[in-house]
């Protein structure tokens, strides 16, 4: 009805400190989303600035961010009781 495309799957281009995002592409498969992400992760990964991300996202769950996170990056160090 009425024409309208939906795209499931997002590549995403944030930037530090700016409010948010440019979307690089739309797809409706995951492997166009994927071969999306990597052709965005290749040709903008030497320009990024410290805190920049590119994201692949499906609705609000992310399934790649470049650059990853390290474990460390993301928790709270665990102490031992």
């Amino acid at each position: 009805m009425g024409g309208k495309v939906e795209h499931l799957y997002q590549v995403e281009h944030s930037r530090k400190g700016m409010p948010g995002f440019e979307v690089i592409a739309t797809a409706g498969g995951v492997s166009v989303a994927r071969a999306a992400y990597w052709g965005a992760v290749d040709a903008r990964s030497a320009t990024l600035h410290p805190g920049d991300e590119i994201t692949l996202r499906h609705g609000a769950r992310v399934i790649l961010r470049y650059p990853p996170y390290r474990a460390a990056d993301r928790s709270a160090p665990v102490q031992d009781v």
